[in-house]
Parts: C-alpha cells; sequence; structure tokens
C-alpha cells in the first residue's frame, strides 16, 4: 500500500474527528465556547509555526509576515464566525460551512482590500 494512501485516509478521519470534537466543545449555553475552539486551533497552529520556523533550513524575514498578517487574520476572523455558529447548527451543515474558512476568507479579502481575481481564480475558490 503506497504511503499517500495512509496519509489520505488518516486526513479523513482526524478531519472527520476534528469536526466531532468541535461539535462536542460546542455548547449553547457557553457563550464563550467558540473563543476557547478558536484559542486551541490557534495555539496549536502557532506551534506548529514555531516547529516549522526552528526546523526548516529556509530563510524568514520579517516582511513575510507583513505581507500575510492581513490574509492570516481573514483566516482567523473566518474561523471565528465558522466556530461561533457551530454552536446553532447541525454538525452535516456546519462543518461544510467551518471547512470553507478558507474560501471565506479569500472573498473577505477581496472585498475589503478591494482587490479582483481572474475567472481561474474565482472557479478555485469556488470549488
Amino acid at each position: 500500500m503506497n504511503s499517500w494512501f495512509i496519509f489520505a485516509l488518516l486526513t479523513v478521519f482526524a478531519w472527520g474527528g476534528s469536526d466531532l470534537f468541535s461539535k462536542m466543545g460546542s455548547e449553547r449555553e457557553d457563550i464563550y465556547s467558540h473563543w476557547k475552539l478558536v484559542i486551541a486551533v490557534g495555539f496549536v497552529m502557532g506551534l506548529h509555526a514555531i516547529i516549522q520556523l526552528l526546523t526548516v533550513d529556509k530563510a524568514y524575514s520579517i516582511s513575510h509576515l507583513i505581507t500575510y498578517l492581513p490574509i492570516s487574520l481573514m483566516y482567523i476572523f473566518a474561523m471565528v464566525l465558522g466556530y461561533a455558529g457551530l454552536r446553532y447548527l447541525e454538525l452535516s451543515v456546519s462543518s461544510p460551512v467551518c471547512n470553507a474558512s478558507g474560501a471565506i476568507a479569500m472573498v473577505l479579502f477581496l472585498v475589503l482590500m478591494n482587490e479582483t481575481m481572474t475567472s481561474l481564480q474565482a472557479v478555485a475558490v469556488g470549488c
């Protein structure tokens, strides 16, 4: 069996588990549950970023941080909206909404930064 297939299967199960535990962690009565999820996800993503910066042999410039900061903020904003909606929606409805945060971040970036995209880019965002 190819290693890529094993990783593909692990990804499917991990993604499904992520949705399940996200839904279990978002209580309707807890008005801060979406913030708890965002902080937990941000901690893991930040830890991954630190490990990458310390172990990968590529030069990193502070200009990269400044360049990608607006897009990162849009992604985080989309995550907050998705996790807030997770409290009120069924998992089968909220999962596609939460997992669309990358596309939502792109749309927010285009609207708020007054940018345009080509038709090929629009198809990529829609898929």
